[in-house]
């Protein structure tokens, strides 16, 4: 048996050996004597075809004559095949390649040398979005100097910049750049200060929703700046999409939970996101699909505390203030204009000095509904957004209009569009600065006009408002109207003749004072003319007058009840065998 054995081991050899002597030598033509690898990297191997024979070729790698794994099985023989360096294969000198046909020939490449940075992360398997903010990681024992360089490389080409000398401290951040392109073969190159290399594992980057604005162009928003993102409908699904904010990485807030999935949506820039660089927009859509802004910028300006973050509601013709810091201001005045969904309706105070508090009134031709915003803008440039706010039409006064001035001893104008109150009655209130003062006329007949008496007691000045309220709730504003005192009766001696005084106010709008005296009770007859000579009003016919001051109102209507044109307008005075004609001028 043991010689049996023997023979047979003998044959073998012997058949062995007549094939070892019948196969050729391939000719290996790439890698080159003193070729450098780090692991994972993407290579290739050529040989002449010439020397081999079949049509696959299996190249098996050896160390120190020892096979120590398989760079590519049954690759085609067609005289070059790439093949990727793998980590189990080690690190340093003396590697080869073994090509061996179908035939048995066989041969070996140059000597090569493995030895590189070690790199972590990606790991096998990772897919990334563009744009999304992720790290890589490497063995710091591998590297040395003080910064690495990273590339980016697909299939073995160069597509771009991953991170330019980023310190070598094992771990970095970076985003997936839409220029990279999408698929699959995507490898981090990394180069330290001492030229050592290393490449990461293969990874595959996907589009998923296509943003386009923000968009590549380093965008920066000011806090409560209205803005809009975009995307591409066709790379996304569902009726609906949900848009968070994120901050190098970290969620900070909604911006726009299911909006409709039509492409574009406004938004606003929150003050509670914070400021600084690599804010991102994460989109995800109906069916769970979802895709990453660019990275933009949110900056602060100028800082508007009121209106305050809390949507205010304003009314037409009402007066409120606008309120900002002045430390985050330059220059000695700022403008503020109006915004409407982020067009401009125009301005709300040129060239306001710039202490941090501005008066204003909600003007008519505003429009009304949301989405007003204050634009603010120093004489340096610096600009800021006021939180959004509303505007509510309310009621329309028509008078007081803006600015007018009454005195306090005269009676007074109300008016107001009828249309527009609900209800049989309205109630009007007088306000100072914003604050309530009185109840001028409680349950007054809503039929657009009524007459008031207003008191000293009430104070002089300006910024003074009469509100309106119907029985529906719905309220409105007069335009802000001046206050000032009456002028003194004049001190007549005893023994004074009848007298007629000169008008207060004049010109006036809407309503005058005619004051006279008379030395005992008498008949007097006052009457209102326009310059034609033509009866405008009778404001006294007969009646018995006291003794004294007397004195009546005009209110600038006519006997027949209706409001008179503007213009200069004679009254006269008739009484026991007195008379006397003065004017007085109606503005409006």
């Amino acid at each position: 048996m043991k010689k049996r054995i023997t023979f047979q081991l003998f044959v073998a050899g012997m058949v062995l050996a007549a094939v070892a002597a019948n196969a050729g030598t391939i000719q290996c033509t790439y890698p080159a004597p003193g070729t450098m690898y780090a692991p994972e990297e993407v290579t290739y191997v050529e040989w002449n075809l010439g020397t081999a024979a079949g049509d696959s070729m299996d190249i098996n790698v050896y160390r120190g004559g020892m096979l120590i794994g398989k760079a590519h099985p049954r690759t085609l023989n067609d005289g070059h095949t790439g093949y990727r360096v793998e980590r189990e294969w080690g690190t340093g000198p003396g590697y080869q390649l073994e090509l061996v046909d179908l035939q048995g020939n066989s041969g070996f490449t140059e000597e090569f040398t493995i030895s590189g940075i070690h790199v972590t992360q990606p790991i096998v398997g990772d897919c990334y979005l563009t744009w999304f903010e992720t790290h890589f990681e490497w063995d710091t024992s591998t590297s040395g100097g003080s910064w690495i360089d990273v590339e980016v490389y697909q299939d073995g080409v160069y597509v771009g910049v991953g991170h330019p000398q980023t310190a070598n401290d094992g771990s970095t951040g970076y985003r997936v750049d839409k220029a990279w392109g999408t698929g699959t073969g995507f490898q981090l190159h990394l180069t330290d200060a001492l030229g050592n290399e290393g490449w990461s594992v293969p990874f595959a980057i996907k589009t998923g929703i296509d943003v386009t604005t923000p968009g590549e162009h380093g965008e920066s928003y000011l806090t409560y700046e209205s803005a809009h993102f975009r995307w591409d409908t066709a790379t996304s699904s569902g009726s609906t999409m949900n848009i968070d904010v994120y901050h190098s990485g970290i969620i900070v807030g909604p911006a726009h939970p299911e909006t409709a999935n039509d492409g574009e949506t406004g938004y606003r820039v929150l003050l509670e996101w914070g400021t600084g660089g690599g804010f991102q927009f994460l989109f995800t859509d109906a069916d769970s699909n979802q895709g990453w802004s660019a990275p933009f910028a949110i900056e602060r300006g100028i800082v508007v505390t009121k209106p305050d973050a809390i949507p205010d509601t304003l009314l037409t013709w009402e007066t409120t203030e606008f309120h900002w810091d002045i430390n985050t201001t330059n220059g000695t005045y700022v403008n503020v204009d109006i915004y409407h969904s982020g067009d401009r309706l125009g301005e709300a105070h040129p060239q306001t000095a710039n202490d941090g508090v501005m008066g204003y009134r909600v003007q008519e031709n505003w429009e009304t509904g949301g989405g007003f915003q204050y634009h603010i803008v120093d004489e340096a440039g610096n600009e800021g957004w006021s939180p959004p706010f509303y505007i509510e039409r309310g009621i329309p006064v028509t008078y007081p209009a803006n600015e007018s001035a009454v005195a306090f001893c005269d009676f007074q104008a109300f008016e107001w569009d009828e249309n527009i109150a609900e209800g049989d009655s309205v109630d009007c209130d007088l306000f100072h600065n914003g604050e309530f003062v009185t109840s001028v006329h409680p349950r007054t007949a809503n039929d657009g006009h009524t007459d008031f008496q207003y008191l000293a007691e009430w104070g002089l000045g300006p910024a003074r408002q009469l509100r309106i309220t119907d029985q529906a709730g719905n309220i409105g504003w007069s335009g802000p109207f001046l206050v000032s005192n009456c002028s003194p009766a004049p001190v007549l001696p005893a023994e004074a003749a009848v007298a007629l005084h000169s008008a207060f106010p004049n010109p006036f709008n809407p309503s005058t004072t005619i004051a006279f005296n008379v030395k005992s009770a008498s008949d007097v007859k006052l009457k209102i003319y326009d310059v034609a000579g033509h009866l405008v009003r009778t404001l006294i016919d007969g009646q018995v007058a006291n003794p004294g001051f007397n004195e009546v109102i005009w209110n600038g209507r006519s006997d027949g009840g209706n409001l008179v044109a503007s213009g200069v307008y004679l009254y006269r005075m008739e009484t026991d065998g007195f008379s006397e004609t003065k004017r007085v001028m109606l503005v409006k």
